[in-house]
């Protein structure tokens, strides 16, 4: 049987900035994501609904947004706004990429991080000592159990192919000792998936667990054993497609490029890009393979808030004849558009009800109406951008308020209601403002708050009423009135000791010269 195609290779990396692909400008080698750049189109204005991981995932591969999310109704007051964090979970029979294209016609799979399932514990409620060793039987039973219900989550979430599935971030696995990303475990899967599907359409969903922590020097220093359910018997063979991890710092080193965790895992995701592409390359099927170049949220700017610095991110696709080599794209394009893009691409009916738009026609340069504008929501912050303008709003609800005004914290609630995640404080002088107003063309770095200036205030309120048309979309509470306690010197005083006892992003392996 052969493969009639088209094929759909989708990459998505984890927390990635401009400054760590080489084709949006960053000082490091990704010859092979420039490759896909190269030979398609670059959309410049591609954005995250949400800036962090699991949202953000739960955006792309269901098209829609966070606050859709079928379990976010559960978990807070009906009459009280909610609080998007790592908290949306994809739940069967919500429509996937995986079921809407294994749907198609189409052999569909998963392989590395997922991130939008529910707890670990939920499927055996088994607990870990972080020092206990992988290589003992009954930790051994317990992490194979645990893994087993992985797979067959993403099973049931529409995936037919499941394999090295990572839970969630490397550095959060229960056990140190298996605290180390392992690339090669990733791609000796997707080659198998490729290969075993060689004959007929296939749709493969590959998320790399990079460039988020651990420190990548000291995974690509490891044995390379080390995976979600233990230890290996042996490194994945795959130097057939893969450059060895033992050259990445030779490379580095003739390219005239510093070795640190930005540069390091850049190469090392790059050389498990090329792995696959090299193999659909040798399988006759890389021209009829559409190849999406992603990732999650950005992260050196602005992760886990709503500005440019946290949604803005890099994107580019290629399809051999139907998207025109070294494209650009400027039209407005969002994670949640992704589904409903590839959908539209191939004639395949998109789940009915989600919240993204078919962008078929702008990334593929015929013409189309641009989007009117982006939506954004992280923590209780809410944001819509159109053209150079941005909003985000910031509405704690009652009880955070009663908190801070009566005295029982000594701190200002963060945007998610804790006082130990503004990881981009400090580049933010507006970070507590409950109205912010931006003018992106003159201040890119949202560094001047125009919601107070008189001259402004029609457009406030223009943008104001874009945010209300999504709230009353989602149908929760989100009140755009002013809450007067935000503005007293009491709250600023309260902000104040959050921020000094906050580091703009100080992770154990970010400080382990990784930037």
């Amino acid at each position: 049987m052969k493969n009639s195609g088209p094929n759909i290779v989708w990459f998505i990396t984890d927390d990635t900035d401009f400054s760590m692909l080489h084709f949006t400008g960053g000082n490091v080698l990704t010859p092979n994501m420039d490759r896909v750049a190269a030979e398609g189109v670059v959309c410049t204005r591609f954005h995250a609904q949400t800036p962090v991981c699991t949202p953000s995932r739960f955006n792309y591969l269901t098209g829609l947004y966070a606050g859709n999310a079928p379990n976010i109704g559960r978990q807070f007051p009906e009459d009280e706004p909610y609080a998007i964090t790592w908290n949306t979970v994809i739940e069967p029979p919500t429509p996937t990429f995986g079921s809407v294209f294994r749907a198609a016609g189409y052999t569909t799979g998963f392989v590395g991080k997922c991130h939008t399932g529910p707890s670990r514990t939920s499927f055996n409620a088994f607990r870990y000592n972080e020092n206990d060793n992988p290589s003992d039987q009954a930790v051994r039973e317990k992490l194979r159990k645990d893994y087993d219900g992985m797979r067959d989550y993403l099973r049931s979430t529409g995936f037919d192919y499941a394999e090295a599935v990572a839970w969630g971030n490397t550095d959060n696995r229960p056990l140190k000792a298996l605290q180390y990303h392992n690339l090669e475990w990733h791609v000796g899967a997707a080659l198998d998936f490729i290969d075993r599907n060689r004959r007929r359409p296939f749709a493969l969903h590959l998320a790399l667990t990079t460039i988020h922590g651990p420190c990548h020097m000291e995974s690509i220093d490891s044995d390379g054993l080390a995976c979600e359910y233990g230890f290996l018997d042996a490194r994945p063979d795959v130097s057939a497609w893969m450059p060895p991890r033992s050259t990445i710092y030779p490379r580095l080193q003739k390219a005239g490029i510093a070795r640190n965790h930005r540069t390091a895992g850049a190469m090392w995701m790059d050389d498990a890009f090329g792995a696959v592409m090299k193999k659909l390359e040798e399988l006759g099927l890389y021209d009829n393979t559409i190849i999406i170049c992603s990732t999650d949220h950005n992260i050196l700017d602005g992760k886990a808030t709503c500005c440019q610095g946290g949604v803005h991110i890099p994107f580019a696709m290629k399809w051999a004849g139907a998207i025109k080599s070294g494209s650009t794209c400027e039209a407005f394009v969002q994670n949640v558009d992704l589904l409903p893009t590839l959908c539209g691409a191939l004639d395949v009916r998109p789940p009915a009800g989600i919240d993204g738009i078919d962008r078929w026609k702008q990334i593929s340069g015929a013409a189309g109406e641009d989007r009117e504008d982006l939506f954004f929501e992280f923590g209780y912050c809410r944001a819509v951008r159109t053209g150079k303008w941005k909003y985000i709003a910031l509405r704690y609800p009652r009880k955070l308020l009663d908190d801070m005004q009566a005295g029982r914290v000594e701190k200002a609630y963060d945007h998610i209601g804790r006082f130990d995640m503004t990881l981009q404080i400090k580049r933010y002088p507006h970070f507590w403002d409950q109205d912010q107003l931006y003018d992106l063309a003159g201040d890119p770095g949202e560094q001047k708050n125009l919601a107070g200036d008189p001259q402004h205030a029609g457009i406030l309120k223009g943008m104001q009423a874009r945010l209300k048309k999504y709230l009353d979309r989602i149908g929760r509470p989100f009140d755009l009135a002013d809450q007067p306690f935000l503005r007293t010197d009491a709250f600023r005083e309260l902000a104040a000791r959050t921020a000094a006892d906050t580091a703009v992003y100080q992770s154990d392996w970010w400080k382990k010269g990784a930037y």
